[in-house]
C-alpha cells in the first residue's frame, strides 16, 4: 500500500494515498482498534447534508466565497449520495463529542473538494468546520439521521407490518389456542387476539415515536462549543437549520436553548411520599417496572434519593423511639385503594394478596422527626451537585419540592403527583381550604413572601391527582385529597395570574380511571407517564 505523509500539531503521520482522510482521521483509526462497528452510514450522509447547510449558511452570511461554496456543495453530496462511504473508516467507539468523526467529515470533504477544485482551496478546520464545533456537529447529525430512518425507513416498514397483521386478524377469526405464559399452556384465547396484541404493539411504538420527532427535528447547529454560539456569525442557526430542511425536505428548526441542545436528556430527580422511600419509584407493589426505569428507556437519567431519617438514609442524631403500628387499614383507606378490606371498582390496584403485602412492605419509619427545612436543604444540595434537572415529587415530597426550589437555581421544572399540604400562598392570601388542620395538625396553605411566591412562576410545574376522590367528607381521610384538588387549582391560578405555567391534571377527566394516591405505580403507570412524556416534550424539556 501507498502512502502520504500528513501533518498535524502532533507531528506527522502516514495516511493510505487513496483515501481522502488525514491526520486526525488516521490518529483515531490507528488509536481505537476497538470493535468493528463502522460509524451508522446514515450519521455519514448526515454529516454530508449538515456541512452542505453550513456552508450555504455561511455563504449567506457573508463568511464563504462562492468559489468555495461550489467545491464544498459537490463535495457534500457525494458524502450523501455514499459515493464516498470507503474514505469513512472510524468506528463508533471514540472519545469526546464526535470529534473524530467530526474531523473525519471535515477532512474527506476538504480534500475531495480540493480535488475537484484543481488546487489547494479548502481547510478542514478553517471552510468545512467554519462557524461549528463537534460538540453541537454531532448531535445535529444524529437527529438529523433519525429523523430520515424513521420517517423514511420505519414508518413504512412499521405501517406494512401492521396491516398484514390485521389482515391475518380478520383470516384468523375463530381460530382458538392455548394461550402460553412462562412457556406452559395456560387459558384458550383466540388467534386473531393475540395477532391483535402485536399490531396495537407497532401501532402503539409508532405513536410515541411521532410524539417524540418534533424534538429530534430540533438542531443544536449554532451552539458551538458550549451553547453560546461563540464564532458562529448571527443568525447561522437559523440559516442552518432552513437549509436541512431545503436539502431533507423535512421541517427541522433550531433548538431555541442549545445549551440543552449539545446535552443529554434532563435528569429527572425523585423524591417520594409519607411513610416510604426511593422503592415508591423503583419498582410497583405486584412487580412491574417504576418510573425509574420507565424513563430511564425514555433518555433520562434519574436519581432516586431517600429523604433524611428515612429508608437507607435512616441514620440520624435525633433520638427518636419507634413503636410497633398496625396501620395496614389506616394506609389502604387514605392512599385510596379502597375502604378496608374492598377494593373500589376499578381501581389501578392488583388484586393480588402478595401484591398488597409488598405495597404494605414500603411503608418505612421515620428515624427521627419530619423536618422539611432538613429535607430540601438535602434536595437542593443535590441540585447544585448535578446542576439543572427536574424535580418529580409525590406527596410529602411535594412541599419539598415547594421549599428546594427557594434554595436552588437548578430545577428546572416541578412535577408532583398528588402533593400534601405545606402549599404557599402569598402572605395574607392563603384561602380559607387552605387554612384547614391535614390529619397531621397542619394547615394546608403556608404564606411566604411575594417574591418567593413568583419564583413559582418562572418554571414549569405540573400536578396530578388520581381517582375515587369523594364529594363529601363523609370519610375525612379521603375527603383530604379532594379538598387538595380544589386548593391546588385555586393555587395554579393564582400563579398563571401572575404569568406563570402551572397545570392541574385530575386524571379522570383525561381518561385515566381508577387511580390511587400513587399513579406512578398503579396498573396504567406506563399511561401516566406517557402524559408526563408528553407534557415534557411540549414544555421542551425532553
Amino acid at each position: 500500500m501507498e502512502y502520504r505523509i500528513e501533518k498535524d500539531t502532533m507531528g506527522e503521520v502516514k495516511v493510505p494515498a487513496d483515501k481522502y482522510w488525514a491526520a486526525q482521521t488516521e490518529r483515531s483509526h490507528e488509536n481505537f482498534r476497538i470493535g468493528g462497528e463502522i460509524m451508522p452510514r446514515e450519521i455519514t450522509h448526515a454529516f454530508g447534508i449538515l456541512k452542505k447547510a453550513a456552508a450555504i449558511a455561511n455563504y449567506n452570511l457573508g463568511k464563504l466565497s462562492a468559489e468555495k461554496l461550489d467545491v464544498i456543495i459537490r463535495a457534500c453530496d457525494e458524502v450523501i449520495e455514499g459515493k464516498l462511504n470507503e474514505h469513512f473508516p472510524l468506528v463508533v467507539w471514540q472519545t469526546g463529542s464526535g470529534t473524530q468523526s467530526n474531523m473525519n467529515a471535515n477532512e474527506v470533504i476538504a480534500n475531495r473538494g480540493n480535488e475537484l477544485a484543481g488546487s489547494k482551496l479548502l481547510h478542514p478546520n478553517d471552510d468545512i468546520n467554519k462557524s461549528q464545533s463537534s460538540n453541537d456537529t454531532f448531535p445535529t447529525a444524529m437527529h438529523i439521521a433519525a429523523v430520515i430512518a424513521i420517517e423514511d425507513k420505519l414508518f413504512p416498514a412499521m405501517e406494512k407490518l401492521a396491516a398484514t397483521l390485521l389482515r391475518l386478524e380478520k383470516e384468523n377469526e375463530g381460530i382458538v389456542k392455548s394461550g402460553r405464559t412462562h412457556l406452559q399452556d395456560a387459558v384458550p384465547i383466540a388467534f386473531s387476539q393475540e395477532i391483535s396484541g402485536w399490531r396495537a404493539m407497532i401501532e402503539k411504538t409508532e405513536a410515541q415515536l411521532k410524539l417524540a420527532l418534533p424534538g429530534l427535528k430540533e438542531l443544536a447547529l449554532g451552539g458551538t462549543a458550549v451553547g453560546t454560539g461563540l464564532n458562529a456569525p448571527v443568525g447561522f442557526d437559523e440559516e442552518v437549520a432552513h437549509e436541512v430542511s431545503v436539502i431533507t425536505g423535512k421541517q427541522f428548526v433550531t433548538a431555541a436553548n442549545k445549551y440543552h441542545a449539545l446535552t443529554s436528556k434532563d435528569a429527572l430527580v425523585f423524591a417520594h411520599g409519607v411513610g416510604q422511600f426511593s422503592k415508591t419509584w423503583e419498582t410497583t407493589p405486584d412487580g412491574r417496572e417504576g418510573f425509574q426505569n420507565i424513563f430511564l428507556r425514555r433518555g433520562f437519567p434519574t436519581y432516586l434519593v431517600d429523604q433524611p431519617r428515612r429508608g437507607n438514609a435512616g441514620r440520624s442524631t435525633e433520638e427518636t423511639t419507634i413503636s410497633p403500628a398496625f396501620d395496614e387499614e389506616v394506609w389502604f383507606n387514605r392512599f385510596r385503594v379502597g375502604i378496608w378490606p374492598n377494593y373500589f371498582e376499578g381501581v389501578q390496584f392488583s388484586h393480588d394478596k402478595e401484591a398488597l403485602n409488598q405495597y404494605f412492605r414500603q411503608m418505612t419509619p421515620n428515624v427521627g422527626s419530619v423536618d422539611f427545612e432538613v429535607y430540601s436543604d438535602a434536595y437542593a444540595a443535590l441540585f447544585d451537585k448535578i446542576g439543572p434537572a427536574i424535580f418529580v415529587t409525590h406527596s410529602q415530597g411535594g412541599p419539598v419540592g415547594w421549599r428546594t426550589l427557594l434554595k436552588t437555581d437548578n430545577i428546572r421544572a416541578i412535577v408532583s403527583y398528588e402533593p400534601g399540604g405545606g402549599i404557599p400562598f402569598p402572605e395574607g392570601q392563603v384561602p380559607e381550604e387552605g387554612k384547614i388542620l391535614t390529619l397531621s395538625k397542619k394547615t394546608e396553605g403556608v404564606e411566604v413572601p411575594m417574591s418567593d411566591f413568583r419564583k413559582y412562576t418562572k418554571i414549569p410545574i405540573i400536578v396530578y391527582y388520581g381517582d375515587n376522590l369523594p364529594e363529601t367528607d363523609e370519610r375525612p381521610e379521603i375527603y383530604e385529597w379532594t379538598r387538595r384538588l380544589h386548593l391546588m387549582r385555586r393555587w395554579a391560578e393564582m400563579l398563571n395570574d401572575l404569568g406563570g405555567d402551572v397545570t392541574v391534571v385530575h386524571l379522570p377527566d383525561i381518561g385515566l380511571h381508577g387511580n390511587t394516591h400513587f399513579p406512578m405505580s398503579d396498573l396504567n403507570n406506563v399511561e401516566v407517564a406517557d402524559h408526563l412524556s408528553k407534557w415534557l416534550h411540549e414544555k421542551k424539556l425532553d
